[in-house]
């Protein structure tokens, strides 16, 4: 019998061992970053669709198929991270989501089809902050706290929520969407570099 968790238990930080770390704040801040683009995104994909899209069963179907592609790819991501690495998996998806931002302000443009393509893509760069963190949670802290662990890892999601919430209230009904998909797309690439 193999035991698959071998490599897992040679390491195995405590709560207080692991905010000692620097590589913590490394992971903390990338997850911050990455949940704010993730976050950003799912809260607007509608109304922002909806400044050039009349037809809401469209972007209800949309919301649908990207929500399978969102699910898909959460085992993709995992795949290659499994073949290659946290970094180069989480890079990827970054980096595709930082291009999807920096060009989501042209696709009224190119029509429901090519906002249909963005959209979908995007869910799919979402998925790998799902299936990442908790597996670079687990290599780098060990499993002996994996659950406490990543709960203050997970506490970055909260604040870059509350960082979203205060942008939408007050930042992005003054710069509109271009602007706040620019300033996303900064943090996205700030993920890619974490």
């Amino acid at each position: 019998m193999v035991n698959l968790s071998q490599e897992q238990d040679q390491i195995s930080l405590s709560p207080l061992q692991m905010l000692q770390s620097s590589t913590f704040y490394w992971l903390f801040c990338a997850l911050f970053c990455c949940s704010f683009y993730g976050n950003m995104f799912y809260n607007l994909y509608k109304t922002f669709g909806e400044t050039f899209i009349d037809d809401d069963m469209f972007i209800a179907y949309a919301f649908s198929i990207a929500s399978i592609c969102n699910a898909l790819a959460r085992i993709g991501w995992g795949i290659l991270a499994d073949r290659t690495s946290f970094q180069v998996s989480l890079s990827a998806a970054t980096f595709l989501a930082t291009v999807l931002l920096l060009t989501m302000p042209l696709t009224p443009a190119g029509g429901k089809w090519i906002y249909f393509i963005w959209m979908n893509l995007m869910f799919i760069c979402l998925a790998a902050t799902h299936a990442l963190f908790i597996t670079a949670s687990v290599k780098c802290f060990g499993s002996g706290h994996k659950s406490i662990n990543y709960g203050c890892l997970i506490l970055s999601t909260t604040l870059s929520a509350i960082l979203l919430a205060v942008c939408c209230e007050y930042v992005l009904t003054v710069v509109g969407y271009a602007f706040s998909f620019l300033i996303t797309a900064i943090l996205a690439f700030l993920g890619t570099v974490c």
